[in-house]
């Protein structure tokens, strides 16, 4: 039996249980963390997949493997699952609880963003609330913090995911579920991205929403697993079935970076580009006379550097040296490239007329 798929915010009452250890549920449940969530948070989650670990060895649904300290009992394992990332359909988030023989918390660890870290509050233990692990999540994307801090770090590109980029990620698929989730489609992408760019929102760093996650679904990892392929599904289905065309958004394609706002092709003008909300960048590819690819649309420097000289009669360092100081430098495509992807960007290449046998 799988979830009552009645409504998108269906309550997961019917997802489909295998009998659990009983010891192992009840554990799970008794030493589940709270969570702190921005009071503007539109997410939270819903399921939880555990696992009670009494030896060391790999996770089974994180890639890591999971130490035993040797006061230690056993760990438990929290993959918590939220249908929506601010960015992408589907969320999968860890923490990992370690009790001692008297059933007391030793450490805990949580992941960020793709990582894992030990939590530890400014004091150097681990951060409590009513006797249970107590952390922060990142607004909109859900990494778990030890204290606010950690989030403030981070605050400029979280604002940026859970505004101009909201949507941006499509339909996620880590290689976890690589082969098995199979609705990451161009169609499916624009879908979600039409959704996710509704609930877009601006995070206020006030945590005063506060959720205990033992009053989620618990079920064991392995039916968690085999479930969220189909809740990928049903929700693509979904969307299809609910966003009438009109209301699908267009690919959004910036031209030479956001070249009314900034000097073509720089690093201002795609950075202007994504704070806009542009999908991907068109840039325009030339090459060196010592054979690097770089962005430039022009074949000569004078309209956008008002200097004489042809690209391609220039090496690398002497196109630099000729830009005027009130003038960003000529990027490389391999630094396009990073900047793109920092910015979770994509590209759209425009090759010039390049020389033949020079590259």
């Amino acid at each position: 039996m799988a979830v009552n798929y009645a409504t998108p915010d269906a309550h997961f009452e019917t997802l489909d249980r295998a009998i659990p250890e009983q010891v192992d549920y009840d554990l799970a449940v008794r030493h589940a963390p709270r969570l702190r969530f921005d009071v503007r948070e539109p997410f939270l989650p819903s399921v939880v997949g555990y696992t009670v670990i009494r030896a060391s060895g790999k996770s089974p649904s994180f890639p890591r493997d999971i130490i035993l300290p040797p006061n230690a009992l056993c760990a438990i394992e929290y993959a918590i699952w939220w249908d929506w990332d601010i960015q992408h359909l589907y969320e999968l988030e860890h923490i990992w609880v370690y009790l001692d023989a008297s059933e007391n918390v030793i450490a805990a660890e949580a992941s960020w963003h793709g990582d894992w870290h030990p939590m530890v509050d400014a004091n150097g233990g681990v951060p409590f609330e009513g006797g249970r692990v107590a952390l922060y999540s990142e607004p909109g994307k859900h990494a778990f913090a030890p204290f606010i801090e950690w989030l403030h770090e981070r605050q400029a590109k979280t604002n940026r995911s859970c505004g101009p980029r909201s949507g941006s990620m499509g339909v996620l698929v880590t290689p976890l579920f690589a082969g098995r989730i199979l609705d990451r489609l161009p169609v499916n992408n624009n879908l979600v991205h039409a959704y996710l760019e509704r609930l877009a929102f601006m995070p206020s760093y006030d945590f005063a929403q506060q959720f205990d996650l033992a009053t989620a679904v618990f079920v064991p990892w392995s039916t968690l697993f085999a479930w969220i392929p189909e809740r990928i599904h049903w929700w693509t289905e979904h969307l299809r079935a609910t966003l009438p065309p009109h209301q699908r958004r267009p690919l959004r394609i910036a031209h030479r970076g956001a070249s009314a706002y900034a000097q073509e092709g720089s690093t201002a003008s795609v950075e202007k580009a994504s704070d806009l909300g542009a999908d991907m960048v068109e840039v325009d590819i030339r090459v060196t006379a010592d054979n690097v690819p770089v962005i430039a649309h022009d074949a000569d420097l004078m309209r956008v550097f008002g200097v004489p000289g042809l690209i391609s009669d220039l090496t690398l360092a002497e196109l630099r040296a000729a830009t005027p100081p009130d003038r960003q430098p000529v990027l490389t495509f391999e630094e396009m490239a990073k900047l793109c992807s920092d910015l979770q960007l994509g590209l759209y290449l425009d090759i010039k007329e390049i020389t033949p046998g020079r590259w």
